[in-house]
């Protein structure tokens, strides 16, 4: 699928009228209606635009993945912590995924 039918599938999705999303992108309808027919190509800036405008990737409206969300955002705590986590064996990872679990319904009993 390429990127304007993607936008064109967005918009119908969300009930999108082009001319509050071109208000919102700070662009004319009609250069709008052109990028999203493919009549002009889309410039990338737009394409970020757009994407920040449906919050969706851009690798998601360039067909690159069919995973339309962002990637979460990791610290580097994070990401120390899933490579620690990836070196473990399959039984270890249960143990503490099952640890996790258990401190997540604590905490939740702990909220008045």
């Amino acid at each position: 699928m390429d990127y304007q039918s993607r936008i064109k599938a967005l918009i119908e999705d969300t009930d999108t009228r082009q001319k509050s999303m071109a208000a919102a992108l700070g662009l004319n309808q009609s250069t709008l209606s052109n990028y999203v027919t493919g009549r002009t190509s889309t410039p990338p800036e737009v394409l970020s635009k757009i994407s920040q405008y449906f919050r969706v990737t851009t690798d998601y409206l360039l067909g690159l993945t069919d995973d339309p969300n962002p990637p979460y955002p990791v610290s580097p705590s994070e990401r120390a912590m899933l490579e620690r986590f990836r070196s473990l064996s399959r039984s270890q990872k249960e143990l503490v995924l099952q640890s996790i679990d258990l401190m997540a319904k604590q905490n939740q009993q702990d909220i008045p």
